[in-house]
């Protein structure tokens, strides 16, 4: 070896010196001395590990002496993790080779772009409290709110303890903080099947019900930040702590707070402060929007909402009903009512119903032209989504359901183009067709 060491108690101790002249002293044990020693030169790499160099024939091989010494393979997926998180620090009882998720538990030092330098530890704007929380392999563990940060700090530490086997406070003293059952099932749920939490339209609800009342906590895009902020609404609530529940957001393509697809039919709901108010479900938007300005103005002048619901045939004409977001015409043959079809507007179902009267007076059969309200055979808009399904050698292939029209044109091409390759061309409608712009 090209640098000076020394020996003590079992363990050698390299000094090494960078181009800087800044000094570093490397340790590991003397039973490894004769592998190290041979035509070996080591150095600190910018991450601050400890590497060495040795010649095989005439190319210069580096290696992390680290692995080297844990006998950590390249290519293993493994990581060699320093216990006492000393980098140098190379003895065989201070290295162990975990995951990475383990390897990743044991740091002292809070995230860079934490504010508080605490680690699991943070402030909560609208609490006006510190929040604790934990994460251990993608799941996160949401400990409490408190007014003390040091509080906060010996539960966040403890936490750790209980949940991170390979973190510093794994192998430290106890804290100040009791881990008992009860604070064991407070930290045991994670963020997967958490009560309140549902997805809708591609982001995560939060929502809970305390002593009969509802909370609608809000949306989000990450499942993580949904259950954050359940779990410190709920305790705010219990603790009788100012809470406002947030009013849920537009469900729909209506455009309008407050006005929801129910099946074939609008819903009028709304929140005022931390009551939900139901006005009635209707056939149209129009009658629903009329419906919904006279609920929040009763609710606004302190009177009880009159729920006035009009039949599902309230479309004012004879013949015509609302049916899964678009109208249904029938008409009277022979004393027994006979199927139109279902189209996009008001007026295309009146139209269709004029043609199919005077077609069958005439004593001929009328027969609308198909047509799917997406405007891509096999794709239908039903309760704010589209569903996706087709016809083939007389059977309904189920695709699924999808909240965009671009997703259900590509999986209605994709599933007639499987079943073609399965079954043969059976579909007639198999040819690809092109994503609505």
């Amino acid at each position: 070896m090209k640098h000076k060491y020394l020996v003590e108690d079992g363990v050698v101790f390299v000094t090494v010196t960078k181009q800087d002249g800044v000094k570093f002293i490397v340790k590991f044990d003397e039973t490894m001395l004769p592998d190290l020693v041979a035509g070996t030169s080591i150095w600190i790499g910018k991450n601050g590990y400890a590497y060495r160099s040795t010649w095989m024939g005439d190319k210069s091989v580096h290696e992390a002496l680290h692995a080297t010494i844990a006998g950590n393979t390249k290519g293993s997926g493994k990581h060699t993790d320093h216990i006492d998180g000393d980098k140098l620090n190379n003895t065989k009882e201070n290295l162990r080779i975990i995951s990475s998720s383990g390897n990743g538990q044991n740091r002292k030092s809070a995230d860079s772009d934490s504010k508080t330098g605490i680690r699991g530890v943070s402030w909560h704007k609208k609490a006006q409290k510190w929040v604790v929380q934990i994460e251990v392999s993608s799941k996160h563990y949401y400990l409490g709110l408190f007014d003390d940060i040091l509080e906060a700090y010996e539960y966040a530490k403890a936490g750790r303890r209980v949940l991170m086997p390979y973190s510093p406070e794994a192998e430290a003293e106890e804290t100040s903080v009791v881990i008992d059952d009860i604070f064991r099932a407070r930290v045991r749920s994670s963020v997967t099947g958490v009560k309140g939490i549902t997805l809708y339209q591609g982001k995560w609800r939060a929502r809970f019900s305390h002593k009969g009342k509802s909370y609608h906590v809000g949306t989000f895009n990450i499942k993580e930040e949904a259950a954050l902020e359940l779990a410190i609404a709920r305790d705010m609530v219990k603790k009788s702590l100012p809470y406002e529940a947030k009013s849920p957001a537009p469900r729909t393509s209506s455009g309008v707070k407050g006005i929801y697809p129910k099946g074939n039919k609008w819903e009028v709901t709304f929140w005022e402060g931390q009551e939900q108010h139901y006005g009635g479900t209707f056939p149209t938007i129009e009658a629903a929007q009329v419906a919904l300005d006279e609920a929040m103005n009763a609710v606004a002048n302190g009177q009880a909402v009159i729920v006035n619901t009009p039949s599902s045939a309230a479309s004012g004409v004879e013949g015509i009903y609302a049916e899964r977001g678009r109208w249904r015409v029938t008409v009277k043959v022979e004393g027994k009512r006979v199927n139109v079809g279902t189209f996009d507007s008001i007026e295309e179902a009146e139209t269709h119903k004029f043609k199919a009267r005077e077609s069958y007076d005439k004593g001929v059969p009328y027969k609308a032209p198909a047509k799917s309200a997406s405007g891509v055979r096999g794709v239908y808009f039903n309760g704010g989504k589209f569903e996706v399904y087709f016809q083939a050698n007389k059977k309904r292939i189920n695709v699924g359901s999808y909240y965009t029209i671009e997703e259900a044109t590509e999986a209605i091409n994709a599933a007639r183009l499987e079943y073609a390759e399965t079954h043969g061309n059976e579909d007639k409608g198999s040819a690809k067709q092109p994503i609505p712009s």
